[in-house]
């Protein structure tokens, strides 16, 4: 897949400046923004009268929202410069970034921002294209090297009101490059009332973890149940018998296996949430939330509470199935008298209802369990489930992967699959669906298909100037 971004990138740049000269049929402006930048550069002793006035001519197009021929004359004043060297020129290269971005060219736009960042703080505009940076984050999802460029900025260099989605942004930089103390700290930035927070919680909270610091990690799952319980009407007091606070800044302490009154509340909570009229993140990450309390005091043995915080996952979440099969683990490992309740759960996510669902690991946790109790030939049968159903499974996905060498060629076929419901085993299609619904798969899926909505539309550019 990042092959395939790279392709089409180096595409993009190729075509560049035969697009700018083709695309006036089918341009269409976007006034989404509102305007920031003073169109009066300061001319220095490098400046010709000649750029002054072609500048001058392009923003005054630009003004009057013809972004195509605007910037057919910006590209003219910086073509033979690698760099911009003189004001002119940096106005130059930042108007031009943003009329891209207003002729929907999001990627080529983002070219030619990377040439004000890389000058650094030094270039007159180097401030004012943070906003733009942020913008093309919403435009090209997953792009590694957006996320870079972003990351060099100090938070006083960005507009106060894009501080909160800067600070989220430079903590996912930190966060996949594993710099985790740095991640935590970003993602501490983005205040409470803003929308990125809960999402900002759950990967610090993720981080903490990921860093052994436990107690950090609870503190910042519970922030988000904190939110949840703050964000219901008529919930308020059920909620605080589980959630206890001393004080507006004290954790919440953990309800224990026994409080059976806790259990109920918290499992309201969830599920009042899980089917309510709630907004989407508040949906997901209260119930990422409880599951990965859950893996916490597991990690933690603490096998009990991590039982508690299972149980507490509702049966319409999307994560009942992962929160029903973890369990069956933390039932195993809290000892024989357990082993039952355990292989119940397993027999379930067997039954015919969960046919469709993707969990191949239920049969081996049920042939260790089943060899720990001595039941050496149900063990065997549970091993030989496995196999029957696996293994031609294996050799299907490999015919795929040898039937494609190049790795762009599988992604184009998988999406194609995907899309189109293409006539595969239903494992595979199990495998599929499980695949495209990972985030992350699907924020480089999105960053692919805007890379290749962009190469049509050049494509199409291309079409229309040969016709004309």
């Amino acid at each position: 897949m990042n092959l395939i971004s790279l392709k089409i990138t180096e595409n993009l740049r190729y075509h560049l400046v035969l697009v700018l000269f083709c695309f006036a049929s089918i341009a269409q402006p976007l006034f989404a923004q509102q305007e920031d930048v003073n169109f009066d550069a300061i001319p220095t002793a490098t400046d010709t009268p000649e750029q002054k006035a072609a500048l001058t001519e392009a923003i005054n197009v630009y003004k009057r929202g013809d972004f195509l021929r605007s910037s057919l004359s910006l590209y003219e004043i910086i073509r033979e410069k690698e760099m911009a060297s003189n004001p002119i020129e940096e106005q130059a290269e930042y108007t031009l970034g943003k009329t891209l971005y207003r002729l929907n060219l999001y990627q080529a736009a983002f070219e030619f921002f990377i040439r004000i960042v890389k000058a650094g703080a030094q270039h007159r505009y180097f401030k004012a294209t943070c906003k733009w940076l942020y913008y093309l984050s919403r435009k090209l999802p997953g792009d590694d090297d957006l996320l870079k460029r972003i990351a060099s900025y100090k938070s006083n260099d960005c507009p106060l009101e894009f501080r909160n989605e800067i600070s989220f942004l430079k903590g996912q930089y930190h966060y996949k490059r594993g710099e985790i103390d740095e991640a935590i700290s970003s993602f501490a930035q983005v205040s409470r009332d803003n929308v990125l927070y809960l999402k900002a919680k759950f990967i610090q909270g993720v981080s903490f973890s990921r860093s052994d610091r436990p107690q950090d990690a609870e503190k910042s799952f519970k922030d988000i149940l904190r939110y949840a319980v703050d964000s219901l009407d008529g919930l308020e007091n059920e909620a605080e018998s589980v959630f206890k606070r001393k004080d507006s800044s004290s954790s919440v302490s953990a309800p224990t296996s026994s409080g059976e009154g806790s259990k109920l509340s918290t499992a309201r909570l969830i599920d009042t949430i899980a089917q309510g009229d709630f907004k989407r993140d508040l949906k997901y990450f209260s119930q990422l939330a409880v599951l990965n309390l859950a893996r916490l005091f597991y990690e933690m043995k603490q096998y009990r509470n991590s039982l508690v915080y299972y149980d507490y996952v509702p049966m319409n979440s999307f994560v009942w199935i992962d929160a029903l099969f973890e369990s069956s683990w933390t039932l195993f490992k809290m000892g024989p008298e357990y082993h039952e309740k355990a292989l119940g759960n397993l027999q379930t996510l067997s039954s015919p209802f969960f046919k469709d669902e993707y969990a191949p690991e239920s049969p081996i946790l049920k042939a260790v369990i089943l060899y720990s109790r001595c039941e050496y030939e149900k063990a065997v049968d549970a091993v030989k489930e496995f196999r029957d159903v696996y293994e031609p499974l294996l050799q299907e996905l490999d015919g795929y992967v040898k039937d494609f060498s190049d790795p762009a060629e599988l992604y184009r076929y998988l999406r194609k699959m995907q899309e189109s419901g293409s006539n595969v085993s239903p494992r595979v299609g199990q495998i599929l669906n499980a695949l495209f619904q990972d985030r992350e798969l699907k924020r480089i899926n999105a960053h692919v298909s805007e890379l290749e909505r962009e190469l049509a539309l050049i494509n199409k550019a291309q079409t229309s100037w040969a016709d004309s």
